[in-house]
């Protein structure tokens, strides 16, 4: 079954019936952890952390846009200080 093409998911599609409904928000209680980068083992908490958000949009059906607005919201504490940093030491403009 191809989701995106019945207009089932994503923040830019409309839920239009009850399967529809469901599917929505099985992906919403899908969506993944708040990564903070901290602990042992970061870079692969790292990798597995935008493996687990590159999935979820690939399913979700998510543009550039919206995947950057989430992934902004799923970083805390170190991550997102890098984040910061990254985007102001390449003239990144972030809102």
């Amino acid at each position: 079954m191809n989701l995106r093409r019945r207009g089932a998911v994503g923040p830019n599609h409309q839920v239009d019936n009850a399967l529809d409904h469901d599917v929505c928000e099985a992906l919403h209680k899908a969506q993944p952890s708040i990564f903070k980068g901290e602990g042992k083992n970061v870079g692969e908490a790292t990798e597995s952390w935008i493996d687990a958000m590159d999935e979820y949009f690939d399913v979700a059906g998510y543009n550039d846009r919206s995947k950057m607005a989430l992934a902004r919201l799923k970083i805390s504490g170190v991550a997102k200080t890098g984040w910061k940093n990254h985007c102001e030491s390449n003239h990144i403009k972030i809102k």
